[in-house]
């Protein structure tokens, strides 16, 4: 049960007014902008597997964006073919490569941003499973 549905408690908890105010509770202390963005990505390390679905799903999205166009070639007629998975994969993962994300590159497009929104997401994420995993990540 959160502290929200807590009742109102008289005693020194008593605003000026005389109203009560439920007592803050560790079980669910205020939620901050960080707080909603780590209950969603693992769950307060409770749940760290669900960064992981985000991964996924984040990887099916930059999949299914960067199919919908060719990017250029770094150096023309050198490296593998394009592969917009894998694509996603290299800018998912922050630490090693796979050789597309230096390989290729967009225009300066809404393809552009997504990829560089995909790599700032791969950090949060990754740094979120990482931290869930060890239980760095708790309630305070």
């Amino acid at each position: 049960m959160c502290c929200t549905s807590l009742p109102a408690l008289p005693g020194p908890a008593s605003t000026s007014t005389g109203s009560s105010i439920a007592p803050w509770s560790p079980c669910c202390p205020p939620k901050t902008d960080s707080g909603y963005l780590l209950d969603a990505a693992v769950g307060y390390g409770y749940r760290p597997w669900q960064a992981g679905l985000w991964l996924i799903a984040l990887t099916l999205l930059g999949t299914a964006a960067f199919h919908t166009a060719q990017p250029k070639p770094v150096k023309p007629g050198e490296g593998a073919p394009f592969s917009p998975l894998v694509y996603s994969l290299d800018l998912l993962i922050p630490i090693g490569g796979l050789g597309q994300r230096n390989a290729w590159y967009w225009e300066p497009t809404a393809l552009q941003w997504t990829a560089y929104a995909m790599i700032a997401a791969g950090w949060l994420l990754t740094t979120a499973v990482i931290a869930g995993v060890s239980r760095v990540l708790n309630r305070t």
